[in-house]
């Protein structure tokens, strides 16, 4: 540090010495600009002696030695079981949603629903579903059921859509009791149009002018087209299908 000291005076002693030596040869603008050169000499070497300080000072103060803990190595917080349940099911029903009905790997009796067959990935999901349910705290109970009906009415949708009547119909009244108890009315309605909309192509007439009659109990928005619906159901089927397939390309779902 004693060595440093005397070479930082050195240079000032010798900055200070050249700039009385420098002959006075210019205009006095010239004069002005090199003794601004020498000044900010002379404050860079300043600077450099204190920065020199300071860190000498840092240097040969012992810092605390501080443990870096890595945000991976924390320990993560596992789902709770009721978490993992239905979210497996969640995945089980996504995949089974993008098959086609060639593409189901095997099908199993619905002992416990509908009492008809069903792809075997499809009933795992909803005994997932009415598992995770069944098991979730109170405060996301509610949230829980109005996701298990939506996917169970996606379910009643796709066997619809594949004539397998018998399971899609358990399913569409499944979900509108779910979403009923979830305070999903909405929802509700719509799964009951929809088996009343199904129910006329499978020409089953008066239960679907009884299930359209209760989907408009649950959805006043829709009551004035259904009541038109099921008005004709008794007189003329054709017109009825067409009325309600009109009348479901504009729901949400």
């Amino acid at each position: 540090m004693a060595k440093l000291f005397f070479f930082v005076v050195a240079m000032v002693c010798w900055c200070g010495q050249t700039s009385v030596s420098m002959p006075l040869v210019g205009t006095a603008q010239d004069c002005k600009d090199h003794s601004t050169v020498i000044e900010d000499e002379t404050d860079d070497v300043m600077s450099f002696v204190v920065t020199s300080v300071e860190i000498h000072r840092v240097a040969s103060t012992k810092m605390p030695t501080q443990t870096v803990v890595s945000p991976d190595s924390l320990p993560s917080e596992p789902n709770s079981e009721w978490e993992t349940q239905f979210s497996q099911g969640m995945k089980f029903s996504e995949i089974m949603m993008a098959s086609d009905e060639a593409s189901v790997a095997s099908w199993v009796f619905d002992h416990d629903g509908s009492s008809a067959v069903v792809p075997q990935q499809m009933l795992s999901a909803e005994t997932l579903f009415f598992e995770g349910v069944k098991s979730a705290p109170d405060g996301k109970k509610k949230d829980k059921l109005a996701e298990q009906a939506l996917r169970i009415y996606y379910h009643a949708k796709w066997l619809a859509e594949h004539n397998f009547a018998k399971a899609a119909e358990w399913r569409y009244r499944e979900s509108a009791k779910l979403a009923r108890q979830c305070k999903r009315n909405v929802l509700a309605s719509h799964a009951l149009s929809r088996l009343g909309y199904f129910m006329i192509q499978w020409r089953r007439y008066d239960e679907a002018h009884t299930v359209l009659q209760e989907s408009t109990k649950l959805n006043t928005k829709k009551k004035i087209h259904l009541a038109h619906i099921y008005s004709v159901c008794s007189s003329d089927k054709g017109q009825a299908q067409m009325s309600l397939d009109s009348t479901l390309q504009r729901s949400s779902y």
